[in-house]
């Protein structure tokens, strides 16, 4: 994960709203998870935010 941030980091500016725009689609992705276990794991879900 370490790895994979710092590289983010290095990646041209104009490919920043594509970063933002996979972020919130793998949040929401942890998010359906969680609906249909029936119970939201707000860790599972501050980790996938922090870790990107």
């Amino acid at each position: 994960l370490a790895r994979r941030r710092r590289h983010s980091r290095d990646l041209p500016i104009r490919s920043s709203a594509h970063l933002k725009v996979a972020r919130v689609g793998h949040i929401l992705s942890i998010l359906a998870q969680s609906s249909r276990r029936g119970e939201l794991q707000w860790s599972d879900l501050a980790a996938a935010i922090s870790s990107g």
